[in-house]
């Protein structure tokens, strides 16, 4: 039997297993990252300017913000934001679309993402809504 670390769930923790499972009190994900995928990643130490949170201003707490994330970004302090969600224009004829090349987009993409990563903790969550582009609207 698996034994969690840090709290007592009654002596059972969970496992990856083949499928999902409920509760994740203690989870023991070793063996989903000793798998050949990880072999030549591993997650870097964080420095303790990494470990560092800063906070963010009141008036943009608990708020959902509207807008080009390019503009809204550089407001919000390094290391500040646990979860994220975010999603891109799809540059696909919207009335707020351009219309730019693959390579004006990827660059646009980089630029966001670079600010996303600066803006997140150490081990925030970003939540990237991307749409399938599949379906006639």
């Amino acid at each position: 039997m698996y034994r969690s670390k840090g709290r007592d769930h009654g002596g059972k923790g969970t496992r990856t297993s083949r499928f999902g499972v409920k509760g994740r009190e203690g989870h023991d994900s070793s063996p989903f990252y000793s798998r050949r995928l990880y072999d030549e990643y591993r997650v870097p130490e964080p420095s303790k300017a990494d470990l560092e949170e800063h906070a963010v201003a009141d008036g943009l707490l608990d708020k959902v913000l509207l807008g080009d994330a390019r503009h809204i970004l550089p407001d919000i302090p390094s290391n500040s934001i646990h979860p994220m969600v975010t999603s891109y224009p799809y540059d696909v004829g919207k009335e707020y679309d351009g219309d730019i090349t693959l390579g004006e987009y990827l660059e646009f993409i980089r630029e966001v993402m670079l600010e996303v990563y600066r803006v997140l903790v150490w081990g925030g969550r970003l939540c990237l809504n991307i749409a399938d582009l599949t379906i006639i609207p």
